[in-house]
């Protein structure tokens, strides 16, 4: 369990993004968030997300996560993290949120 996958490092195209939420975690909304980063971005601070899906999370539910993608993927230059986090646009993490995968 994460709150975050870093996908690659250096530019590529990220083609699909997939997991299991926890079903532990309290009912809330959910932020996955995919970000041009070659780490993840932590501490509070601004991201702007390439792409962005929310979860309506609802206590003992395990959602699954099955990102629906631009038809080619979403092209990145730095790298690529996809982080959950329980505020939109903000380098937070929810630790131990969910199982995540991602194809390039």
């Amino acid at each position: 369990m994460s709150g975050s996958l870093v996908v690659g490092v250096g530019p590529g195209v990220l083609r699909g993004v997939g997991g299991s939420i926890d079903h532990n975690l309290a009912a809330q909304l959910l932020y996955v968030q995919v970000i041009d980063s070659p780490t993840p971005v932590t501490g509070g601070g601004a991201i702007t997300p390439i792409f962005t899906a929310i979860i309506d999370h609802k206590n003992n539910t395990s959602e699954r996560l099955d990102a629906i993608l631009p038809l080619g993927g979403i092209s990145y230059r730095t790298g690529c993290v996809v982080q959950i986090s329980s505020t939109p646009f903000v380098g937070t993490i929810i630790a131990n949120a969910a199982i995540l995968y991602a194809f390039r």
